[in-house]
């Protein structure tokens, strides 16, 4: 008798288990993708044309992803500073994924790809600035 109600009680979870799944499921197709985590809702570099024109821009002229599809059109000066940066960034993954971490290496590349970040970010901002200030 015990084993019958252990039984259904098991059949009742597994039931409840496969029902969730359907839900969650049919929720993220009526959000339009695969849910909250698809990178394609959330990252323009990644969204096709009618993503990103339904949601728009977030980012106005220097957005997150404007600077790195039109990384073209800055001076070749940023242009050298932001190859420089995903190189060094580049080095700095392959220093963490290593089996023995050397601190001082990854601090140092760290620090070296803050900075070239920080000048970059500075040179946007000045576009930005004066582009707002020359109307």
């Amino acid at each position: 008798m015990k084993f019958m109600t252990t039984k259904k009680a098991l059949l009742a979870v597994l039931l409840v288990a496969i029902l969730t799944g359907l839900a969650t499921g049919a929720l993220a197709r009526e959000r339009g993708g695969r849910g909250r985590g698809h990178r394609a809702a959330i990252c323009p570099c990644v969204a096709g044309e009618e993503q990103v024109a339904r949601r728009g821009n977030r980012g106005g002229e220097f957005g997150r992803g404007s600077f790195r599809n039109n990384i073209s059109e800055a001076p070749q000066e940023i242009q050298d500073k932001w190859a420089e940066a995903r190189q060094i960034a580049t080095y700095l993954r392959a220093e963490l994924r290593g089996e023995t971490v050397d601190r001082d290496r990854a601090l140092e590349l760290r620090q070296q790809h803050r900075a070239l970040m920080q000048e970059i970010s500075d040179w946007r901002f000045m576009q930005r600035l004066d582009a707002l200030t020359s109307r």
